[in-house]
């Protein structure tokens, strides 16, 4: 399950959106976030995904890496630039570090997480970028829209209790 702690984020689109439940129209707002981490972060993901886009640096390979990165640092294939994923993972709390001034956070729960696209990078560090649909107030919509095209602490955490079985389902 993938977590994050006061983790720097890219907010590339904050679209409103309409979401139907039965009858019921509720409003929410998709988020779509990009990040760069170590590519540790893939294990969160897709069990596997980390040995099938890296490899170990062979002896005399000059290669940057990622802090706290030692062992699959070296690309398998440059030439894959993005792998993309339909999963869904439901049931998130997403806190987005902001320093508007109103509030220092915005809280999210009962997010859900998905279209997920991964790009490696040498090194040992990869992007990840990814939807999370929220359900925010009328003023949290404003306040989520002063941070579009800017990067922000976020912090992820990942479902408890009987929807942490179902994440890890998921991720298998």
């Amino acid at each position: 399950m993938l977590q994050l702690e006061k983790h720097d984020a890219f907010f590339a689109a904050v679209t409103l959106v309409n979401e139907k439940h039965g009858e019921e129209n509720v409003k929410a707002t998709s988020l779509r976030l990009r990040l760069r981490g170590p590519n540790t972060l893939l294990d969160a993901i897709k069990p596997g995904l980390r040995q099938f886009l890296y490899r170990p640096a062979a002896p005399g390979e000059q290669i940057d890496l990622y802090q706290g990165v030692e062992d699959l640092v070296a690309l398998r294939d440059p030439r894959l630039k993005q792998l993309k994923f339909d999963d869904e993972f439901p049931g998130y709390t997403l806190t987005l570090h902001t320093g508007l001034g109103l509030s220092s956070e915005l809280v999210f729960r009962d997010v859900t997480l998905r279209r997920f696209a991964v790009a490696a990078i040498e090194g040992g560090s990869c992007e990840i970028t990814f939807s999370a649909l929220v359900h925010p107030t009328r003023i949290e919509m404003g306040n989520l829209g002063a941070l579009l095209q800017e990067s922000n602490e976020i912090t992820l955490a990942p479902p408890t209790g009987a929807e942490a079985g179902t994440q890890q389902d998921l991720a298998a």
